[in-house]
């Protein structure tokens, strides 16, 4: 008796060729993937770590910004409030050393300046790079103001 294979069958030989071909690729999609992860991890925490330094040195700006002393005035019994720029910078320059990290704080014409420097170990690439410098700053004006408006006169 004849045996009549269906034209959709493939050979057994054909067949025997192509078996185990999914593994290498499986294997390259799973590296692939997993570099992929990685970079996502390398560049969540960097930006994060970037984040942290500029929200440190705003933080550290306005809270040299807010120190304010209370002087007699030219008229016996007036006081007026006048922002100290020696106080401000020993406040944001201490608010920096609370945070655990490095900086400068500088005042210079009614501005003051705060760069602020951090490191950043990378949980993957950081074991074999080490950790990685990462840094940021703000400024903050020191201005008096009345009722919203900014008042003439040393600051």
């Amino acid at each position: 008796m004849i045996q009549h294979q269906p034209a959709h069958t493939v050979p057994r030989a054909e067949n025997e060729r192509e078996a185990g071909s999914v593994l290498p690729f499986l294997v390259v999609c799973v590296a692939t993937l997993l570099v992929c992860a990685a970079f996502v991890v390398e560049l969540g925490g960097t930006l994060h770590a970037q984040q942290r330094v500029n929200d440190l040195a705003a933080q550290a700006a306005r809270t040299g910004g807010q120190q304010i002393a209370l002087t007699q005035g030219g008229t016996p019994g007036s006081q007026t409030l006048t922002v100290d720029p020696y106080v401000a910078r020993a406040a944001a320059q201490s608010y920096l050393s609370a945070a655990g990290v490095s900086g400068a704080v500088t005042v210079a014409d009614a501005t003051l300046s705060v760069t602020v420097s951090d490191t950043y170990q990378s949980p993957i690439i950081g074991s074999i790079a080490g950790p990685r410098q990462v840094s940021g700053s703000a400024t903050a004006r020191l201005v008096r103001t009345l009722a919203g408006t900014e008042q003439e006169g040393r600051s």
